[in-house]
Order: structure tokens, then C-alpha cells, then sequence
């Protein structure tokens, strides 16, 4: 097995943007590991149709027929990869398809892409990559609507635009990142446990991406979301439990139920 971390976004500028500065300020998670971004440049429903057709089920050489003028990506072989890991958005109203079909096939792409080493693991940001800056700096301000109506994706961007305080990804620190991780978790927590709360390593170390789905469905099937960015559960997944213990995240103590709706 290589050494070679294989990185995949859905697209070309936020999400690499993003992971650049994970690595900067949580490099305890890639110790000696070298990572190799490259992007898919379109949804997940377009690598799910290509995924069903090749039968070895290999992703990188997918990335290399997309890629062909990429130099470095052609040369990268299959024992080269020592983990792969995919970032996506949700796209439960891609016009193509049903939400109910959509669903199942995302469903089926997250049993697919369920493990880092083997074929790879997949991350979903609901309902788009935006959601990492779905929060306030000012903790006694970060009441926000945690649940987006999916009829109104093409104004997320806008939405987020106007609400935040994180205006450019470039610009976070450690302690922005920690405050963003702590919304995050805590939003997770209630989606998956019932309560807004910091859970313990074991629990967000062990969160599959399929069981958020599973608990995300309840509001799918009445057009909604919950915000939450793929992101800081990728770090918390990967992160070791001294270094979970060591980070500084803040409970809101929030009693919200998702009853709210922007």
C-alpha cells in the first residue's frame, strides 16, 4: 500500500480551498501522508452513472479518462493510494431524478464508498458545500435556521452570503475552525442523538455518513434539510481522541427541535 491520500471534490474552488486549510491547522489527522487533490467537476448523480458502469469499480481511473491533460494525476497508480475520500453536495433536487430515487442512490453510493482504504470514503454536505459558514462568530447571535427548504437551493449561496461572519475560508483560524466544528457536531448530535451536545470521541469517531442520511430522509421527504457541512466531520472521524479532547468547542446549549425553517 502507498502513501498517497487520494482527495475528490465535487467542485474547483470552495472545497479545495477548504481542505487546504484543514491540512494547516489539523495536520495531526495527515501525519506523514501526502495528499493528492483533484476535482470531479460536476454532481454525484454523474459519477454515480459512471460508477455503475465499470465494473472493477476503480475511481481513480475514472478521475485519469476525466483528466487526461493532468500529468500527475496519469502517472499515480492504484497501489500508489493509501486512502481516497470524496466530498459532494446533496443534490435532492436535481431535476433529473425523484428525491425518493435520489435518496436510494445515495444510499447506495455511501455503501459503496464506505471505507477510506478500500474503494473510498464519501462525504455529503448538506445542501451544499456552504454550510461550513452556516454560523455566527458571535456565539449569543448563532440562533440561525438550522433547516434549509431544498425549493430554494439556488438562494443558498445568497442566504449564506448575507448571514456570515466567515466570508472567506482563507482567512479561518484554529479557533474559527473550532467554533465552526462545534455547531457542526452539535447540529449532528441532535439530528442523530436527540440533543444538542458535544458527544463524546467514540460517538463522532464511529458517525457513518449513511446513518446521517438515514436521519436527514425525515426531512427530505418534506423538502427540507438540515444544514451541515461534510467538512468538520471528516476531521472528527479522523481526528485521534487526545486531540478531540484538546479542542477548545463551545456547547450552545441550544433547545431548538428543527422546527425552525429559513
Amino acid at each position: 500500500m502507498g502513501n498517497v491520500t487520494l482527495i475528490v471534490f465535487e467542485g474547483k474552488i470552495t472545497e479545495p480551498d477548504i481542505f487546504k486549510y484543514i491540512e494547516k491547522n489539523f495536520q495531526e489527522i495527515f501525519d506523514e501522508k501526502s495528499t493528492f487533490c483533484i476535482s470531479w467537476c460536476s454532481d454525484i448523480v454523474s459519477l454515480y452513472k459512471k460508477i455503475k458502469k465499470d465494473k472493477d469499480l476503480n475511481v481513480l481511473r475514472l478521475l485519469q479518462e476525466k483528466n487526461k491533460s493532468n500529468k500527475e494525476l496519469k502517472i499515480l497508480k492504484k497501489d500508489d493510494i493509501r486512502e481516497t475520500y470524496l466530498f459532494f453536495d446533496f443534490e435532492g433536487k436535481n431535476n433529473k431524478i425523484s428525491e425518493k430515487k435520489y435518496c436510494k442512490m445515495l444510499k447506495e453510493m455511501l455503501k459503496i464508498f464506505d471505507k477510506e482504504t478500500e474503494h473510498g470514503k464519501l462525504y455529503i454536505s448538506y445542501p451544499m458545500v456552504e454550510a461550513l459558514k452556516h454560523s455566527k462568530k458571535n456565539l449569543k447571535e448563532n440562533n440561525l435556521g438550522c433547516i434549509w427548504n431544498l425549493n430554494d437551493k439556488k438562494s443558498y449561496k445568497e442566504y449564506i452570503g448575507r448571514i456570515i461572519d466567515y466570508s472567506d475560508i482563507r482567512k479561518l483560524n484554529r479557533n474559527d475552525w473550532q467554533q465552526l466544528i462545534s455547531l457542526c457536531v452539535q447540529k449532528t448530535s441532535r439530528l442523530i442523538y436527540g440533543q444538542w451536545k458535544i458527544p463524546k470521541h467514540k460517538e463522532i469517531a464511529a458517525l457513518e455518513q449513511i446513518e446521517i442520511l438515514k436521519h436527514q430522509y425525515k426531512f427530505i421527504t418534506e423538502g427540507k434539510v438540515v444544514s451541515l457541512s461534510a467538512f468538520p466531520l471528516f476531521i472528527l472521524n479522523n481526528i485521534r481522541e487526545g486531540a478531540y479532547n484538546k479542542l477548545q468547542l463551545n456547547n450552545y446549549k441550544k433547545n431548538c427541535k428543527f422546527k425552525c425553517i429559513v
